[in-house]
């Protein structure tokens, strides 16, 4: 018998004992374990963070000694420069050279020390090595010729043969240059020096001793770009791209743990040079490493003793928690007795008071308890759901209650007033009726994911009103759980937002318009760019011919058929030109809508009839064919004849242009009631119909690349398009396609009443003599001046030129002059102030002396403006010879005739 007892208070799944004394020794098993994992995890960050703080701490102490040590080889190098022996010519060579070894013995690291001429050329040396031989094209050399220089570590070139090898290994340098300069400052030669980059090897060993080799601690010294100067020498000269390299070329001085690869883990220091003083420094990046598992040994021995130990206290604890749980169990089966009755319902089971102050009698103690309690918590909770109703029935936003599949149980009063719905037609899923129809389909989808998920979520949705308005709500729903964690309501709020939502459209359709502005802006800015090159290579095409032929004709003699094609070649082109400038300021006007009209009675024929004549030389080059059907009949046109005329002439001018050679153009002119028509038809290129839309746009072109194959700047037809639509018409263009030719078509407004007039015979062109009329000319510009004396004295006139208005002034207060010709925009005094001040002088004359603008400011502002200062003409240059003497006739008669 007492086997088998003995045998059951050993089975745990029999023996509260039994498991108690496993439980504690288990518990104590666990603890000992997390102890020694926690104690040794601290103790790993501890000593990983202290290690590596010294690790780093001894990557700036190996920076700090290299900039220091640098800098007194910086500070040598400018001090030797400066010494009598080596600034002083007068020193003679030995001296120098005992002044360099000198130096060279105090600090047996300089590999080499030079005083270099100002050719380049070694002229004294340590050793007498290298003297005469030009190093000129050496960065020391190059560099060091206007400062200070300092190269970073290289190996031996020059003197790789003639200096000893220690240890057999390749001799690598540091550069250190300075420029030597008289005392009058006058550049004397360069001071350089090789420093041995053994002398690095030093400074890490000196760091490194104190800590032993046991500590297996490596310094590395590395370029800007993680190229190892100084290290193992399995890694020399191979660039690193571990992290600690990128966090110090980041100029970061701390600590990693990290993986080198083939090599295992390290923690690595690292730590930046940085100049000192007045050196500046090479840059170099310093690191420190130590194994991981070597800087970590201490923490991982502390973490085994302590799970040792706890294995042995496991052991311990558990047996005597055998032993005393013999003490525990029978209490324990007695209250577990009367529990399990009260779990059967059983309210009124006695519970017995067990004496003492242990756990068992408070248990009991407890248990009585309970009981009275939970008739208090019951009612508690009825008060608590009649203060949550009241609640949700006043607040002024939806409320609902809803089960797990998220059937609406209940709403509160704000939802029926608002949605005018019953309770019978709400309940369950009758609520979406006052859905709106565009949300039902979201809102049904993100509640089935949430009550899938068991996630709350945020719905925004419309909702009818019982006017039949509908607002935008935003509803919240949660998810309520029980002890157990399973879902057993969700609840539901929703708020009016309608106010926002108005905001938010608002703001969309803000940013909407501010992405269409941008978009055209963007286009505008490029079509801007592409115009500027078109402009940029219209005007300056025009120059080449011009200052070609110039130039050939000033230094060669040619024959006169040859001279009068260059003369002819620089005309046209100077035309060219001047039409150019003509059509950006005509589009400058009709942008400021100040493009006007000289409105008179037009016949459309006659004009056509002129402005065929203008290209026919043009079309004749190009053996193509105009054919004119011209309906004289057509009614007159009220308009400006010269703007009409600019009109076909550009249409005409385009037909040839694109018209390949031996092709056609035809002109029509006919009445289509209540509308005079012109067409231009061609049989040229065509134009393709994605750009149709875009022909009468500004500074628009078909091709505008740089291998185009017309010249222009697309200006032309937006010209024609704003002439004719000020004119009451319209004009548009037909194409079937590219190679397919083009229609242009012009329809102009009849005069209601016309009366046919005779055409005018023109008269033929009389030449005009200025003979005998004083003119003074001004113009700081002199090639102008004498253009226009040439000019003027072929035609008679007796011609002052002056430089500048104040020249000008005191000319006609010495001889006076019949009329004035000057420009606006001069230097000092413009034109402007020079016709008030002539206006001045001219007050006590019984005429005053007749005036006129000769100016590149052809605006009609600018014409304006010339003839309220006291201009009596303006003209815009460049101008005709003939116009120019023209308009003088016109204010001064020539004195033969006066």
């Amino acid at each position: 018998m007492t086997f088998p007892s003995r045998w059951v208070q050993l089975n745990p799944s029999r023996s509260l004992q039994a498991r108690l004394g496993l439980a504690t020794g288990g518990i104590v098993l666990l603890l000992s374990i997390l102890l020694s994992w926690l104690v040794g995890y601290t103790t790993s960050v501890q000593l990983q963070n202290t290690q590596g703080q010294s690790l780093a701490e001894l990557a700036y102490q190996m920076a700090d000694k290299l900039d220091r040590g640098m800098f007194e080889r910086y500070r040598e190098i400018q001090i030797l420069a400066a010494l009598p022996p080596i600034r002083e010519a007068t020193y003679s060579q030995p001296a120098r050279r005992s002044l360099l070894e000198k130096l060279q013995s105090t600090f047996s690291d300089y590999a080499w020390i030079a005083l270099i001429d100002p050719q380049g050329n070694v002229l004294t040396s340590t050793g007498g090595i290298l003297e005469g031989v030009s190093v000129a094209s050496r960065d020391v050399f190059q560099q060091g010729r206007n400062k200070t220089f300092v190269g970073d570590v290289h190996d031996a070139v020059m003197l790789a043969k003639l200096l000893p090898h220690p240890n057999g290994e390749p001799l690598r340098f540091l550069d250190l240059a300075a420029p030597v300069l008289s005392e009058q400052g006058q550049f004397q030669g360069v001071i350089a020096a090789h420093l041995s980059w053994a002398w690095a090897e030093e400074v890490k060993k000196s760091l490194l001793e104190p800590l032993g080799q046991h500590s297996q601690v490596e310094i590395f010294v590395l370029s800007t770009d993680g190229k190892v100067l100084l290290g193992p020498d399995a890694l020399q000269g191979k660039t690193l791209t571990v992290p600690s390299v990128q966090k110090v070329q980041a100029n970061q001085n701390h600590y990693l743990l990290e993986s080198w690869a083939g090599e295992g883990k390290f923690l690595t220091g690292f730590a930046r040079a940085q100049g000192y003083r007045d050196y500046p420094g090479l840059d170099w990046l310093v690191l420190v490493r130590q194994k991981a598992e070597v800087a970590l040994a201490p923490a991982r021995k502390l973490q085994r003793q302590i799970l040792g130990l706890g294995l042995i206290c496991g052991v311990g604890f558990a047996l005597l928690s055998w032993l005393s749980a013999s003490r525990i169990v029978d209490p324990m089966l007695e209250i577990a007795a009367i529990a399990n009755r009260m779990r059967q319902g059983d309210q009124r089971v006695p519970i017995p008071l067990l004496e003492g102050r242990d756990e068992l009698a408070k248990l009991s103690q407890s248990l009585r308890y309970l009981v009275s309690t939970l008739n208090g918590q019951q009612e508690a909770l009825y008060q608590s759901e009649e203060q949550y109703r009241l609640l949700s029935e006043a607040l002024p936003q939806f409320v609902w209650l809803l089960d797990p599949e998220g059937q609406v149980e209940y709403c509160n009063r704000y939802w029926y007033n608002y949605t005018g719905l019953s309770e019978a037609q709400t309940l369950g899923c009758g609520w979406e009726v006052a859905l709106h129809p565009e949300d039902y389909a979201h809102t049904r989808r993100q509640w089935r994911q949430a009550t899938k998920t068991g996630d709350p979520c945020e719905i925004e949705y419309r909702m009818r009103s019982a006017t039949g308005e509908y607002r935008w709500y935003l509803a919240s729903l949660g998810p309520a759980h029980d002890q157990a964690g399973r879902i057993i309501k969700w609840v539901g709020t929703a708020i009016d937002i309608e106010a926002r939502k108005r905001v938010e459209v608002e703001r969309s359709e803000l940013l909407n318009r501010e992405k269409t502005a941008r978009e055209q802006a963007e286009t505008a800015n490029q079509l801007k760019d592409e115009f500027l090159a078109v402009l940029s290579h219209e005007l300056r095409s025009p120059l080449n011919p011009i200052l070609g032929w110039a130039k050939l004709l000033r230094t060669r003699q040619f024959d006169p058929e040859t001279t009068d094609q260059a003369l002819e070649t620089i005309e046209r082109n100077a035309k060219l030109q001047a039409q150019l400038v003509e059509d950006l300021l005509d589009v400058s006007r009709i942008l400021q809508g100040k493009l006007s009209l000289n409105v008179a009675t037009v016949n459309l024929a006659t004009t056509i009839q002129s402005a065929i004549e203008t290209v026919r030389l043009a079309a004749t080059a190009k053996s193509i064919q105009i054919h004119a059907e011209l309906d004289q009949w057509v009614g007159l046109v009220a308009g400006d004849a010269n703007r009409l005329q600019q009109v076909v002439w550009n249409l005409l001018s385009n037909a040839v242009k694109f018209t390949p050679a031996g092709g056609n153009v035809e002109v029509r002119l006919e009445a289509i009631a209540p509308y005079a028509q012109i067409q231009v038809i061609d049989t040229g290129r065509g134009i393709r119909p994605e750009f149709l839309p875009h022909v009468f746009d500004h500074f628009r072109q078909a091709d505008s690349s740089t291998t185009r194959q017309f010249g222009g700047l697309g200006l032309g037809l937006a010209i024609v398009r704003q002439v004719v639509e000020l004119h009451g018409g319209t004009v548009q263009v037909d194409s079937l396609g590219e190679g397919m030719g083009a229609t242009f078509t012009v329809r102009l407004p009849m005069m209601q009443a016309a009366t046919e007039t005779e055409p005018q015979p023109s008269l033929a062109p009389e030449e005009t003599s200025l003979e005998g009329i004083r003119v003074l000319v001004v113009d700081d510009e002199a090639d102008m001046r004498t253009l226009a004396s040439t000019v003027l004295k072929q035609a008679g006139a007796e011609v002052k030129l002056a430089a500048s208005a104040s020249e000008a002034l005191a000319v006609l207060r010495q001889s006076g002059a019949d009329v004035l010709v000057s420009d606006i925009g001069m230097s000092e005094m413009d034109g402007y102030r020079l016709i008030r001040q002539v206006r001045t002088i001219d007050q006590d004359l019984e005429e005053p002396i007749p005036a006129i603008a000769l100016t590149a400011y052809a605006a009609d502002s600018d014409q304006k403006q010339a003839l309220s200062a006291g201009f009596q003409k303006h003209l815009a240059k460049p101008v005709e010879p003939d116009e120019l003497i023209q308009a003088i006739a016109t204010l001064v008669k020539p004195k033969a005739s006066r």
